[in-house]
């Protein structure tokens, strides 16, 4: 049975979608509304299909994590499925998950 939920933005995630945003507003204004409806209406698609994402690779071996994530090219939406979906983080899925996961608990 399909089970409705809400997608709740944790806060790592609005910051990096956030920064994503922004920074295409800075080259091509239009373009930044346009993908922030996309990244928003995919993400919102979990509300019904949260099992649609893929287990999140680097991390599939640990039955413990189960993160998932849906690819919005070119970035990697990053989820969890609780009670609600909670979207953990929206990264770039050209750099390297080790990197950035680095970098966060560095700041």
């Amino acid at each position: 049975m399909l089970k409705n939920r809400k997608v709740v933005w944790a806060k790592t995630a609005i910051r990096d979608l956030d920064k994503i945003i922004g920074f295409i507003h800075q080259i091509r204004p239009a373009t930044a509304k346009k993908v922030l409806l996309a990244i928003k209406r995919k993400a919102k698609t979990l509300k019904m299909h949260a099992k649609k994402g893929r287990l999140l690779p680097e991390l599939s071996h640990i039955p413990e994590i189960s993160f998932r994530e849906i690819v919005i090219a070119p970035w990697r939406l990053v989820y969890r499925i609780k009670d609600n979906i909670e979207v953990l983080a929206l990264l770039d899925s050209r750099r390297d998950l080790d990197e950035i996961i680095f970098e966060r608990l560095m700041r």
